[in-house]
């Protein structure tokens, strides 16, 4: 009698092991589509941020590059300057960089898209797209800003320059 207990034993045991076999296997397929959801989702948010990002630079820049033209004109008026081909190509440069800060504008998404429709491949790639727009947009804006600084700076030592 004892020794017929054993072979009920590795039966029982061996269903339960299929068991948590099945049950493992089927949970771990659904946490696996589930990471790919929450990835999906991470790179639609992080896209959307990165959008809004970019969009704030490049509708900031028309205003900025306007700034820093009137500052080198400015800072041609007072070096004497105004009219130069210095100057006149200062004027051609802004507008190149205009046409530049139009064509960037229309490289960016219209606003609204939800992106539910794209795979996390497709998502990755407009990422990327979005962070070279912003890239550019960025070296635009710094460029400006340093232009401004620079006319500042030598305005400043002009002043210092006439009042010796």
């Amino acid at each position: 009698m004892m020794n017929e207990w054993p072979p009920y034993v590795g039966v029982v045991t061996g269903i339960v092991g299929m068991i948590t076999g099945v049950t493992g296997a089927c949970l771990g397929y659904l946490g696996y589509r589930r990471s790919g959801r929450v990835k999906a989702l991470d790179l639609r948010l992080e896209l959307r941020k990165a959008e809004t990002a970019t969009r704030a630079v490049l509708e900031q820049l028309p205003a900025l590059i306007n700034r820093a033209q009137a500052s080198r004109t400015s800072a041609h008026v007072s070096g004497g300057s105004f009219g130069s081909s210095n100057q006149a190509a200062w004027v051609q440069e802004c507008e190149k960089v205009r046409a530049d800060v139009d064509g960037l504008l229309k490289e960016l998404p219209a606003t609204g898209d939800d992106y539910r429709t794209l795979s996390p491949e497709e998502l990755e790639s407009r990422l990327v797209a979005i962070d070279v727009l912003q890239a550019k947009a960025s070296r635009i804006r710094d460029k400006c800003h340093g232009t401004i600084v620079a006319d500042e700076k030598w305005r400043e030592s002009l002043q210092a320059t006439q009042y010796r």
